[in-house]
């Protein structure tokens, strides 16, 4: 529904509204894993989440204002973003509490398998959503990229990131999820030789610091409980 939601405002809001809208899911995962899952957050928490949020800014908008106007944030589709957020954060927290009961496997599996029927509906709803433009070898150009877009980033990345939520807080988890700019601006650079900017530096830095505080606090933590428990 996330995924829906967000890409449904792409096309029927203000993108850059969209975009840094859809960067309130930290927001979202602190407070609910903080309710639902009673976490303790490291101190200075509200500032790290304020200094990753700036760099994640710096690294889509850099240094200017991507609305002219407030009405930008009332449309429909940043509503849609902004729900959007709010179930990725929510999947943070429930997948790290079913991780307590399920192997990561399950838990990726189970997401996949579950949202097969309703977005198996909403495809046959749209009315021909098979037929591509060019003939058959569109169409079956179209069909590998969907099956390895569905396998890569799709399933892999799933796997890879239960692995990892197996074994971290969901709010620290949620922070590093606003590496992806970073990734995408390292691709760009080696790939595309898209030149970084200034202000894509600063938001790299300050993300990084965040994230470098937030493992460091997790690590003392573990080490901490570990000694407790000895």
């Amino acid at each position: 529904m996330a995924t829906i939601l967000f890409t449904k405002a792409l096309s029927s809001g203000d993108l850059n509204a969209v975009l840094l809208l859809q960067k309130l899911q930290p927001v979202f995962a602190i407070g609910l894993a903080a309710v639902i899952l009673k976490e303790r957050l490291p101190r200075n928490f509200g500032l790290l989440i304020v200094l990753a949020l700036a760099g994640t800014y710096l690294l889509t908008f850099g240094w200017t204002i991507p609305f002219g106007h407030v009405n930008n944030f009332v449309s429909v589709g940043s509503l849609m973003a902004m729900g959007a957020a709010a179930l990725w954060g929510g999947s943070t927290v429930m997948g790290r509490y079913l991780l307590g009961s399920m192997s990561y496997e399950t838990v990726t599996s189970l997401r996949f398998i579950l949202a097969l029927p309703l977005l198996f509906t909403l495809t046959t709803l749209e009315g021909a959503p098979w037929q591509v433009n060019g003939g058959l070898g569109a169409t079956s150009l179209v069909a590998i990229n969907l099956l390895l877009q569905a396998l890569l980033p799709g399933l892999l990345s799933m796997l890879l990131y239960y692995k990892g939520l197996n074994t971290t807080k969901a709010s620290f988890a949620t922070l590093a999820e606003l590496s992806f700019p970073m990734t995408g601006i390292l691709i760009n650079w080696v790939v595309y030789h898209q030149l970084v900017t200034m202000a894509q530096v600063v938001g790299f830095a300050l993300i990084w610091t965040a994230l470098f505080y937030i493992s460091s606090q997790q690590a003392k933590q573990q080490q901490t409980e570990l000694k407790q428990a000895a």
